[in-house]
């Protein structure tokens, strides 16, 4: 059963305002990848000046995303919301993509527990932070459509479904 309270919002444009209102609903029982003019990162919770530097906020379970926003500091988010009734399977509207991370392996520290979250530093040296122990890859869903004049398959959307930890065997 869809998520009345998510698909509220689904195509409509929101200030930082509201976005701070409903922030605390997003986060329950989900992860939030939030892209900041400066940062990109998993976090759990983000406060009203954080929002102001906010470019898009993905709010995501294996079966459902919030997705907002905005191109311009200043400027509203447009949101969309996408909810699957189960985790999706490979099929002729649903693919699935695996997104290795981009984690130094050989950093003594990886995964080191930070909060909630867990730390690790990339290749390049910047840190970012995830939600599992062990992490080495993003599950993604991508939405296909055959509407267009030739009939061929095309990706119209995508949303994130998990962060997938080494040893742990995924559904792909």
């Amino acid at each position: 059963m869809p998520n009345e309270f998510f698909t509220h919002y689904n195509g409509q444009k929101i200030d930082e305002n509201m976005l701070c209102e409903i922030l605390s609903e997003l986060a329950k029982g989900r992860t939030l990848v939030a892209y900041f003019t400066d940062i990109a990162d998993c976090v759990t919770k983000i406060d009203a000046e954080e929002v102001k530097k906010l470019l898009e906020l993905r709010a995501f379970n294996e079966t459902s995303e919030f997705y907002a926003c905005r191109s311009l500091i200043g400027e509203k988010f447009t949101c969309r919301y996408i909810e699957d009734e189960e985790i999706p399977k490979d099929d002729a509207t649903h693919m699935l993509e695996t997104h290795y991370l981009d984690i130094d392996t050989t950093f003594t520290e990886a995964g080191k527990p930070v909060g909630d979250l867990f730390e690790y530093k990339t290749m390049t040296g910047g840190v970012y932070h995830l939600p599992i122990e062990n992490a080495d890859r993003l599950l993604l869903c991508n939405y296909i459509s055959y509407k267009n004049p030739e009939g061929l398959a095309q990706v119209y959307d995508y949303r994130f479904v998990k962060f997938v930890a080494k040893e742990a065997e995924s559904n792909e």
